[in-house]
This record gives C-alpha cells, structure tokens and sequence, in this order.
C-alpha cells in the first residue's frame, strides 16, 4: 500500500500514476494542487509490444512516456518537472476458464505493469491495489464504459485524452488515480 502515513502530501501538490493494466489499459498521471483541485498531466492507451507473436506490455515505451512528461511539464510558479508519489494499479486477475496460455500472458503483461509501477514512483511508497468493485462503487460506476469516461470527463474537465469509445481504460486509469489521492488524502 501506497501510506507510510496517512498525511502523505495532504496541502502539498501531488502526482500519482493510475493504471487499468491489461491490453485495451491505460495510463494517467494525475495531479492534485495544494488546494484539492485534481488535473490530468497527461494520459494515455497501455503501450504494448509484440516481442513474441504474443501481445505485452511496452516497459520501454512507458518509461519514455514518463520522462518525456516529466521534462516538458511546467507547473504554475515555474516549477518544472514531478516526482510520482505512488501508483494505483486495478487489482485484476486471470479469469476461471481462461485458458493456461491466456492467463500466463495475463501474468506477463501484470508483472510488466507492476515493475513500471514501482520503477516509476518514489521510493518511499509501494503501489496501492484496487479491486474494480472497490472504486467503481466509490463513484457509483457499474460495468458501462461509456459511464467511465463521462465521469471522468466532469471530473477532469476534459476529454482530450478519451474521445473515442475504445479510450475507456485511459478515462478508467485517471479515476483509479483519483481514487487512490482520495483513500490516503481523505480530500
């Protein structure tokens, strides 16, 4: 879990990576202000790779992805640059009846998530895991992905980074970024 303790940042900015692991995934690096107002850095699809004929997890592409926003983010004041406080990864799993080489591709692309997670954030902090259920109902979400993106679409006041239909795992890493600043802010 993300706490060392529970005033971890609580009136200072913060910046906290979201993740929705798997191939139709993504990425969101949300900020939060000192005065609780949340904002998207940026986010983006899962960047995957094919290194096999099997689909995984692009550890490379991801890493990049971070430090090019890391370097060409400003912030009010002239403050340039971020540090990543702490990752929320969905706590998903193979499904029953998925098939052994499914669910071990499933493994993979999970354990490349995780590693990006922990290489990506400071290192006080381990990663934070949400289960679905737990932050869907935090926001009153079901299984309809439109509904993700309209929330987050209020929530961030933009919908640059989930246009499309398929963009629903961006808009869904976004609000498990949310989730994660409220559980250990409180705000």
């Amino acid at each position: 879990m993300a706490t060392e303790s529970n005033s971890i940042k609580v009136g200072k900015r913060m910046v906290v990576l979201g993740i929705d692991p798997g191939q139709t995934g993504g990425l969101a690096l949300v900020s939060r202000d000192p005065k609780g107002k949340l904002s998207i850095i940026d986010a983006r699809m899962m960047p995957l790779t094919h290194p096999t004929k099997k689909v995984t997890f692009d550890l490379k592409e991801a890493k990049r992805w971070i430090e090019s926003e890391a370097g060409r983010h400003q912030y009010e004041g002239g403050m340039s640059g971020f540090e990543i406080d702490f990752a929320v990864i969905e706590n998903v799993h193979a499904m029953p009846r998925q098939g052994v080489s499914s669910s071990f591709q499933f493994g993979r692309m999970f354990g490349g998530v995780e590693q990006f997670a922990v290489w990506g954030t400071s290192a006080a902090y381990e990663p934070m895991y949400v289960s679905p259920a737990a932050w869907k109902m935090h926001y009153g979400l079901g299984s309809a992905k439109h509904a993700s993106i309209e929330l987050a679409t209020m929530m961030f006041e933009t919908d640059e980074y989930w246009k499309l239909k398929k963009h629903d795992g961006v808009a869904e890493a976004a609000l498990i970024a949310a989730y994660g600043i409220f559980k250990e802010t409180g705000i």
